[in-house]
């Protein structure tokens, strides 16, 4: 997106001074974070009032049945980046970097394991008077577990930018070692109806005639990641004292610590629902930019 707009206004840059101290830059970039995750569900038993009779889809002793499953939390990114590179060490092109920025991020929740439709509670049918149901027909119950990037995300690198000449472009190609902090947002939902009548429910006494199991949990959670990044920038224009660079980049993380999380809740009458988490030990970034780099003649 930026590197479209500046290619709309820049002019060509056939050559690049080569300064002998320190270059300072600013950097807009945009992209794509990715990371697999698997969730589980484990539902107790039906403790309270009553205990049901009727046969159901699952075993009538639990609340609802056990889901596991995976998914991908992918979240997009606008942010800046502040970078300073070294003067030219030994060979002319070569030079040490750093840098750091900060993203807000964009994404979507990503149901990891589900059955049902965990919800309001309502009745499958119009309340009249003998038009009756069962427990399993009877809609807003489910069991899910799902998860959402949380905005922002933080990274930086140190590193090394290697220069070369393609045709009248300079060109960069910049490996790097790359920290990352990022947020998730952990949610499991359990929702079931506990029928209060034998056998069946009356369409007209409902909801009175049942009792409703509704289990929810949540927890934020930062990690900490680190691994090789890589970047290939080119100079297109000199606007003033300004460089701009057109550039592609990304890199694969590797999560510290521990990479699970558990989440449980509990009703009056000790029914309990507990959910787990655990991403993959590596997660993947992909950006693209426009760098400013201050370079005055």
């Amino acid at each position: 997106m930026f590197a479209l707009a500046a290619l709309g206004v820049c002019q060509d840059v056939s050559a690049e001074e080569k300064p002998t101290g320190w270059i300072p830059a600013i950097s807009l970039e945009t992209g794509l974070r990715q990371v697999d995750l698997s969730g589980s569900s484990l539902p107790g038993e039906i403790m309270g009032p009553p205990l049901p009779d009727q046969p159901l889809f699952f075993d009538p002793s639990i609340i609802w049945t056990a889901v596991s499953g995976s998914g991908s939390v992918r979240s997009a990114y606008v942010g800046a980046w502040a970078e300073i590179m070294s003067p030219a060490l030994g060979w002319k092109r070569f030079r040490l970097f750093a840098r750091a920025g900060v993203s807000p991020t964009f994404g979507q929740v990503a149901k990891l394991a589900s059955k049902g439709v965990p919800g309001k509670i309502e009745s499958p049918v119009v309340p009249l008077p003998n038009f009756k149901f069962s427990e399993n027909d009877i809609l807003g119950q489910g069991n899910v577990a799902t998860a959402e990037p949380v905005s922002p995300l933080v990274t930086a690198a140190v590193g090394a930018s290697f220069e070369f000449k393609v045709g009248t472009r300079t060109l960069r190609v910049k490996p790097a070692f790359e920290y990352l902090r990022e947020e998730i947002r952990f949610d499991g939902t359990t929702i079931r109806a506990v029928g209060q009548t034998p056998m069946f429910i009356f369409a007209d006494e409902f909801p009175g005639n049942i009792r409703v199991i509704d289990l929810q949990a949540s927890k934020t959670q930062a990690f900490h990641s680190i691994g090789p990044s890589i970047e290939i920038a080119m100079d297109t224009a000199r606007v003033g004292p300004l460089m701009l660079a057109l550039y592609v980049g990304g890199s694969a993380n590797r999560f510290l610590g521990d990479r699970g999380i558990e989440l449980s809740s509990t009703n009056e009458y000790d029914e309990t629902v507990s959910w787990t988490f655990e991403h993959d030990p590596w997660g993947f970034r992909l950006g693209t930019g426009l760098r400013f780099r201050w370079m005055p003649d």
